[in-house]
């Protein structure tokens, strides 16, 4: 598929948890109009993966191997977006884990734990460290995921709903507080899609 539109030619886009499903998704499109982008997981093999797909159709795309919880990989990441192409202009903080389906009287802490370490907690420090980049290049754009189950009765989900209602108000929040500094966020609450994240 080819798109006209190249809303993003001189763009810069790093995208957290984009080797399969929606992040991948986004990444590709983003690179049809035109971005650089810099693909990333905790997998260093889909890494690879999504890299060669993504150059087969001709998109301007590196891939960083980045566990979004661990705080030196969060920097490595950044830096090697700068280092490649120069600057920052789009963070996607695509990532997100569900490791317990069942009533939330149910989840385990640990699984509390982690379903908000990665889709709450580092989606707000990959957001916090990308913005001193982003005023750099006189402004930018930050696209938070979250999720439809927000807006539906998702019983069997009940911590991960909660991780992405949070994800709403993280939004809110900083997109308030970087306004004056043309940094634009935005969220975007995804439908069931067909991917292995949601097979389970």
């Amino acid at each position: 598929m080819s798109h006209n539109c190249k809303r993003f030619v001189g763009k810069v886009a790093v995208l957290t948890g984009s080797t399969d499903g929606i992040g991948l998704a986004i990444a590709r499109r983003l690179g049809q109009e035109g971005a650089k982008v810099v693909v990333s997981s905790r997998n260093i093999e889909n890494v690879n993966r999504a890299v060669e797909e993504l150059r087969k159709e001709n998109i301007e795309v590196i891939g960083v191997k980045c566990h979004v919880s661990n705080k030196e990989e969060r920097a490595n990441l950044l830096q090697e977006a700068i280092n490649n192409f120069g600057g920052i202009d789009l963070i996607v903080a695509a990532v997100g884990v569900n490791p317990f389906i069942g009533y939330i009287t149910e989840c385990p802490e640990s699984a509390f734990d982690k379903i908000f370490q990665v889709n709450v907690k580092d989606s707000f420090l990959i957001a916090k460290e990308v913005i001193p980049h982003m005023k750099k290049r006189g402004g930018g754009s930050i696209l938070f995921l979250s999720s439809i189950a927000v807006y539906k009765d998702t019983p069997l989900i009940g911590a991960y709903s909660s991780s992405k209602t949070a994800i709403l108000g993280l939004t809110k929040a900083f997109s308030r507080a970087v306004v004056a500094d043309n940094i634009r966020v935005n969220c975007l609450a995804a439908g069931i899609t067909d991917t292995k994240f949601i097979a389970r």
